[in-house]
């Protein structure tokens, strides 16, 4: 039997990063903005735990990807990282929607 332990490590929590990458890159969209700004408007969207040093670690590797660019304190949605977020969400219809692209 499934515990609610292992529900959160294979489901839920994977998910959320998932999530949480396609959100930082939405909210992005609408202009450049600081790490604690993107992390407050992406927190109050999922209404779940995200802890500072996993939505920090999200962004670097989104940043590693090159989805990102950090200049100063802001971040800012790269053309890579549109093209990218589009492309999810022509493969994901019914997200594009909420996120308005």
């Amino acid at each position: 039997m499934e515990t609610l332990d292992d529900i959160h490590k294979y489901l839920e929590e994977p998910f959320l990063k998932g999530l949480l990458r396609i959100l930082i890159l939405g909210t992005l969209k609408r202009g450049e903005l600081y790490g604690y700004q993107i992390y407050k408007y992406v927190k109050n969207i999922i209404k779940s735990k995200i802890s500072l040093s996993t939505f920090y670690t999200i962004l670097k590797e989104l940043e590693e990807a090159k989805f990102i660019i950090k200049i100063g304190s802001k971040y800012i949605l790269t053309e890579k990282g549109l093209n990218a977020l589009r492309l999810f969400l022509s493969k994901y219809n019914d997200l594009s929607s909420f996120l308005s692209i």
